[in-house]
């Protein structure tokens, strides 16, 4: 629906022609853009939610009346009126304090509990997420170049972090031009690519954007050994000839064997002189894979995930003395469920299961009805005009028809 409206207000904030010169036409077209997002996306609001921000305006009301009960009594301290006036503020602030507390956990749970019911994985997350309270990040250590040192303070930190971009970015490559372009296939200039697009290109290369993708990452994918070590070789030559560096650090070769294999032998895939290591799982856009091609250990550390995103609510609701028992055991019962990993394994597992057997089920029981209307086809049910003139043949439609004619006319 976001998306949709997206695209009218464009539509509607676009101007009917662009400028000639090109860095006007580029300006009118971020104008519209940023006009268009922020009137109908908005600013980025704050991810985690809390029980106040729903009950801002009768909280507000309550400590207003509080707060001039304080500075009456303070005018007048030794008024024994005003000093219970206040004192009876206060106490009506703290109830409808703990009051909508409760009711917001209380509903917040229910709400869980209902996406986890229902099996909605992705809003079940998603909600526990967004009530985990705003998060602290901090620097993570970092090593030093040569890899021997545990970089902790922030000084250190920035000073390698601004080491490792001037070596990246002021290296001094050698490329041997004539060899480069003698390699590389030479085409055309294809000069319609300089052409500025036009208002309807540009309208329909918005339209194509697709919502909820993840990025690209580098990998390289090989039925077999030999290949694979070809393929990095090219790569390899490719980016030395470009003056470029592959961090063998960083590249790794996940082996997935054969299920029929008895004693599967990893790849020795070698690079620059140097053996690639091999690993068991890795995570590949915010997915681990695994050698041997199943999902144990994506379910852990989803688990291990949710584990510790349920520790973050011991402080806002296990230690709160404002909220009351029966709501902290409804917010337990998350965590009850994702600490119960072998319970978690299993139901996935049936899960799996039981989803291919019902998909295969369902394959199964198309392939014997068409067969059957094969074998008995529904007079009633062909269109007219279906029979083949040649043999006599009934067919199904116009369109097999013709396609059945085609044996008749070899």
């Amino acid at each position: 629906m976001s998306r949709q409206l997206f695209q009218q207000q464009l539509a509607l904030e676009f101007p009917e022609e662009f400028s000639v010169p090109v860095s006007t036409h580029w300006d009118e077209l971020k104008s519209s853009i940023l006009t268009t997002c922020q009137n109908t996306l908005g600013h980025r609001q704050k991810k985690h939610q809390d029980w106040f921000d729903s009950n801002d305006q009768s909280l507000k009301e309550l400590i207003d009346q509080k707060r001039t009960a304080l500075m009456d009594f303070k005018k007048d301290p030794k008024s024994t009126a005003k000093k219970a006036a206040y004192q009876q503020k206060k106490a009506i602030v703290q109830r409808e304090t703990r009051r909508l507390k409760n009711k917001w956990w209380t509903d917040k749970a229910k709400e869980i509990q209902g996406l986890a019911d229902r099996n909605d994985t992705r809003g079940f997350f998603s909600a526990t997420k967004a009530v985990y309270g705003p998060s602290t990040h901090g620097q993570a250590p970092l090593r030093s170049k040569d890899g021997t040192n545990l970089l902790k303070t922030k000084t250190e930190i920035n000073a390698r972090w601004k080491e490792h971009f001037e070596d990246l970015l002021n290296t001094n490559p050698v490329i041997d031009e004539e060899e480069v372009l003698g390699v590389l296939p030479e085409h055309d200039l294809a000069e319609n690519l300089a052409i500025t697009p036009t208002l309807e290109e540009t309208k329909q290369a918005i339209h194509s954007l697709k919502n909820n993708k993840a990025p690209d990452d580098n990998s390289v994918a090989s039925h077999t050994e030999a290949g694979l070590q070809a393929t990095l070789e090219a790569f390899n030559f490719a980016y030395t000839k470009l003056g470029l560096n592959i961090n063998l650090r960083k590249t790794q070769v996940l082996h997935q064997p054969c299920p029929n294999d008895a004693n599967p032998q990893p790849p020795a895939i070698v690079l620059q002189g140097q053996t690639l290591e091999n690993v068991e799982h890795f995570c590949y856009l915010g997915s681990h894979l695994s050698s041997k091609a199943d999902i144990d250990i994506e379910i852990q550390h989803r688990l291990q995930g949710a584990g510790a995103a349920f520790g973050k609510l011991r402080t806002r609701v296990f230690r709160n003395r404002d909220i009351q028992t029966e709501t902290k055991i409804r917010v337990n019962t998350w965590e009850t469920a994702a600490k119960d990993r072998s319970e978690w394994i299993s139901a996935i597992h049936h899960g799996t299961k039981t989803f291919e057997e019902t998909k295969l089920s369902k394959a199964e029981e198309k392939r014997q009805i068409r067969k059957e209307r094969k074998r008995n086809p529904n007079r009633q049910r062909l269109p007219p005009n279906a029979t083949c003139p040649t043999c006599g043949k009934q067919c199904a439609s116009r369109l097999g028809l013709l396609s059945h004619q085609r044996v008749h006319a070899n």
